[in-house]
C-alpha cells in the first residue's frame, strides 16, 4: 500500500523517521530490541546509534545478512550495472527467488 510513495533516497532520513516512531512506542515499553536483515541490518545499526544519541539506547541489536560496518566494503557500484549484469549479479547472490528474476513485471518492480 506504499507503492505510490516516493522511495527514500537517504538512509539518514529513514533512520530519523524510524527513531521518532521508535521513541514514541518506547515510552510505553521498558525494553527495546532491534532486528535488521540485509539492508535492514545496516539501518538497525544506524538506528541504534541514533536512539542512543537521543538518550534511549536499545537493549539489543540483532543484525543478519550484512557485513559488519567495520569491514571493508565490496563493490559500491552494483546498482549502476547494466540491467543484464545486475540480474546476473542478483542470481549469483542467490537471495532473490528465480521466479521473481524471470518475471518481467516483478523484476521491474525489484529493480
Amino acid at each position: 500500500n506504499r507503492f505510490g510513495e516516493p522511495p527514500a533516497t537517504r538512509a539518514d532520513e529513514v533512520v530519523d523517521e524510524l527513531a521518532d516512531r521508535m521513541l514514541e512506542r518506547a515510552a510505553h515499553h521498558p525494553r527495546m530490541v532491534l532486528f535488521g536483515h540485509s539492508m535492514g541490518a545496516l539501518l538497525g545499526y544506524e538506528l541504534a546509534h541514533a536512539l542512543t544519541a537521543r538518550g534511549r539506547a536499545p537493549d539489543h541489536l540483532f543484525a543478519s545478512a550484512h557485513r559488519a560496518p567495520s569491514l571493508p566494503r565490496g563493490r559500491d557500484d552494483v546498482h549502476r550495472l547494466p540491467r543484464e549484469e545486475l540480474v546476473a549479479h542478483l542470481m549469483r547472490m542467490e537471495g532473490t527467488q528465480p521466479e521473481v528474476l524471470a518475471h518481467p513485471d516483478l523484476l521491474d518492480l525489484l529493480l
